[in-house]
């Protein structure tokens, strides 16, 4: 049995040299770039200081959005999606000292969390409301 096409992440001891080997021999830099690149179907890419190699992956956006087996994957982003825009509308009432930055994905949460409780949409909007002036 093979093991599935989908990207596997791998460690290298030499990692960092590869990447920049890559860069150098394409004239980039990490420092101009935002550290990805692909040469056939192998991709270089820096997370967190640390650089990583791995195989490309056959997942495409297209196949995200149309195929059946995900399904789940864009009813639940049609969900956030919602969720964003009634908390954006919510957020930008709130006066500034209530603001912050972790103020508005926390209500986001919470507008995603009422809606799959299947309530509507006005409800959401009204309990929302009433907890963001508080």
């Amino acid at each position: 049995m093979s093991s599935p096409k989908i990207a596997q992440l791998y460690k290298y001891d030499c990692q960092a040299r590869i990447f920049l080997l890559f860069c150098v021999y394409y004239g980039e830099t990490s420092r101009n770039d935002k550290g990805k690149r692909t040469i056939g179907d192998i991709c270089f890419y820096r997370l967190y200081e640390e650089y990583y190699v791995r195989t490309k992956s056959s997942l495409t956006g297209k196949r995200v959005k149309h195929d059946p087996a995900f399904k789940g994957t864009m009813k639940y982003a049609a969900l956030l999606a919602c969720a964003s825009k009634i908390a954006s509308v919510i957020y930008k009432k709130l006066p500034k000292e209530q603001k912050s930055r972790k103020k508005y994905p926390a209500m986001t949460g919470e507008a995603m969390r009422l809606i799959k409780e299947k309530m509507d949409i006005e409800t959401v909007i009204e309990l929302m409301s009433k907890e963001g002036n508080k």
